[in-house]
């Protein structure tokens, strides 16, 4: 979940590809505190190891240390860099949150590449 304000104008856009490449849902919005996070997890019936955020606030350390797969921008409070899995090399509002899209994917792949590697059968030996 990421503020409108952080977000380049370009990056929708890629967020929505990373979406659909992911198979996972989007959610931008406003300022999310833990009760709205939850709810939404609640509504879409997900784990909190299922969901990917990027928080750029001191008020978003409780949330990057329960989900799955989080970041920040590199300016964001030292708080949130000590609780963030993924920490950008670029600054928010300067191409943060595409790199970050682009670490979901890499982790995707990464992810997909790995189940496959523990199927090796006769035909692909």
């Amino acid at each position: 979940m990421l503020k409108r304000e952080d977000i380049e104008p370009l990056s929708r856009g890629l967020l929505e590809k990373v979406s659909q490449q992911a198979g996972c849902g989007l959610r931008i919005g406003e300022q999310q505190n833990g009760f709205d996070v939850k709810r939404l997890m609640k509504e879409k019936k997900l784990r909190w190891d299922e969901v990917a955020f990027m928080g750029s606030e001191a008020e978003d350390v409780e949330i990057l240390s329960q989900v799955g797969l989080n970041g920040v921008p590199c300016d964001a409070p030292v708080a949130d860099l000590i609780a963030a899995k993924y920490t950008c090399q670029r600054s928010a509002g300067h191409g943060a949150v595409r790199e970050f899209a682009e670490y979901i994917l890499t982790m995707k792949k990464k992810s997909s590449s790995h189940v496959n590697q523990d199927r090796i059968d006769r035909v692909h030996f």
